[in-house]
């Protein structure tokens, strides 16, 4: 796939779902009074769960304007965010208390799960950033 049509297809709908979501999630996790379970292993703390939360939803904001407009840090951002993401639950399998609650099924599973989906949107979304936009591939010259 050419970048342009990989751009188009691929890029700017997870940049749109990617806004879409943190604009929802910050909010959320911020204002609503609802009880939070514990994602962040380690840590205990429902108030410093729900700034991680917000944190993370305001980055999602900003990687998604920023794939919207084709950033190379945001790319960047977003692989750095996989690979959180994929080791987030791997780390929990280490907290007691999380293994306790949930046993280890969540922990492979959860590494499992973001890390197949990790590597889905890296191979879908590569070619849009593999080369600069505007240059086409030049062959090396010999002189």
């Amino acid at each position: 796939m050419n970048p342009e049509k990989t751009y188009r297809t691929s890029v700017i709908p997870l940049s749109a779902f990617l806004v879409l979501c943190g604009v929802i999630l910050a909010p959320f996790a911020w204002v609503v009074p609802a009880p939070i379970t514990s994602p962040f292993p380690f840590i205990e703390s429902e108030a410093l769960n729900r700034h991680l939360f917000g944190i993370a939803g305001l980055t999602c904001v900003g990687i998604g304007v920023g794939l919207f407009y084709r950033n190379r840090f945001a790319w960047y951002a977003l692989l750095a965010y996989l690979t959180v993401g994929t080791l987030l639950p791997a780390i929990s399998a280490l907290d007691a208390r999380t293994v306790a609650l949930r046993g280890f099924a969540f922990p492979i599973l959860g590494t499992l799960l973001n890390g197949t989906i990790g590597v889905g949107i890296y191979f879908v979304v590569r070619p849009a950033f593999g080369q600069e936009r505007g240059k086409a591939a030049s062959p090396k010259s010999s002189a």
